[in-house]
């Protein structure tokens, strides 16, 4: 008669290699997965950068968490749990913390986004997307990776996290601000009776750039301020960065030299005054915001007030207004003060 004494003994024995074989399984499959991230990364580390990258100043980063001038997420390259938020520079406690490696696995689909961040929803193509890491190349990387995936619109940081702990980073430029009165007689209105100005009218003003920064849906809807060009805000950075030629090719009008007069407009100058502060990082050093935005514009029944909307909600109707005179003394008074003759 058989001896079954050891049966227990056989039966945890079995337990144990049963576990110990879902352990390697499980231990397999973790590093088939990372292997496979770490591939994704190398291989979108060799795709583009995206149509709208650039880098942006450790102040413009600032401006960009202060002022909110688009929609955007700051990614620390992080995993998390690797470090107490409370050690990181202002600019980064709300980051969302993600490894490098894991760039186009979050964002490539909305399931894994929801199970990294959960309560937060999953971006549009149109969000700015901001990488954080130790190094610009692992930056890049992450940005190459958000273009995979659809994100054209990627930002990083100058000189990695390093410049930020080290706290390099410079005070805010200071914005030069133009009122309408001024602006409108660089743009030659009010030079006769009947518009308002009154004698002394303007023959000859300074060429200016002035570039609207709002979205082309603001724009068509509610009109624009006569002699702007556009770039919308979030395509600022990168467009600065361009070459003159491509610059040219894309936005219609000569890219602005490092000596000329740039105005930036946008509904309020909230936008404007982070368009501003972009190109004073750029390198342009006559840099203006026109101060009461085109909210505040009211010399032209064409350009019409509105209530700021995001572009996933209904736009608001235009608000009733009347057109008021331009001030062209007021104008010249303001541009004698800031060194910008008129004749």
């Amino acid at each position: 008669m058989a001896l079954i004494n050891n049966a227990g003994g056989s039966l945890s024995s079995a337990l144990m290699l049963t576990l110990l074989a879902w352990g390697v399984r499980w231990l397999r499959a973790e590093l088939n997965r990372k292997r496979r991230e770490e591939e994704a990364g190398r291989q979108a580390s060799r795709r583009t950068l995206g149509r709208f990258y650039a880098r942006l100043s450790p102040v413009a980063l600032r401006m960009l968490v202060e002022t909110g001038p688009c929609p955007h997420h700051i990614f620390l390259l992080r995993a998390p749990g690797s470090g107490p938020h409370d050690a990181l520079p202002p600019e980064l406690r709300g980051a969302l913390r993600l490894p490098e490696s894991r760039v186009a696995t979050v964002l490539g689909s909305p399931a894994a986004w929801s199970e990294s961040f959960q309560g937060i929803p999953f971006p549009t193509p149109n969000f700015t997307l901001v990488f954080v890491g130790d190094t610009e190349e692992e930056e890049a990387r992450a940005a190459a990776s958000a273009a995979s995936c659809g994100f054209q619109r990627s930002l990083v940081l100058e000189g990695g996290l390093q410049q930020l702990a080290a706290g390099v980073a410079q005070p805010q430029a200071d914005l030069r601000f133009i009122n309408r009165d001024a602006l409108a007689v660089l743009l030659g209105m009010g030079a006769d009776d009947a518009g308002g100005g009154g004698p002394g009218g303007v023959v000859h003003a300074p060429m200016a750039t002035l570039i609207d920064v709002r979205r082309s849906d603001e724009r068509a809807l509610y009109g624009a301020i006569k002699g702007t060009v556009h770039i919308p805000v979030d395509q600022v950075a990168s467009a600065l960065a361009l070459p003159p030629d491509q610059f040219a090719a894309q936005y219609h009008f000569p890219k602005p030299g490092a000596e000329d007069l740039v105005i930036f407009s946008c509904r309020t100058n909230v936008r404007a005054g982070w368009a501003a502060q972009l190109a004073q990082d750029s390198g342009l050093s006559r840099v203006l915001v026109l101060r009461q935005g085109v909210y505040g514009w009211r010399l032209d029944p064409a350009v019409k007030p509105y209530r700021g909307y995001r572009l996933q909600d209904a736009p608001p109707e235009a608000e009733p207004f009347q057109v008021e005179p331009v001030s062209v003394e007021a104008g010249r008074v303001e541009l004698a003060q800031m060194g910008i003759p008129v004749l």
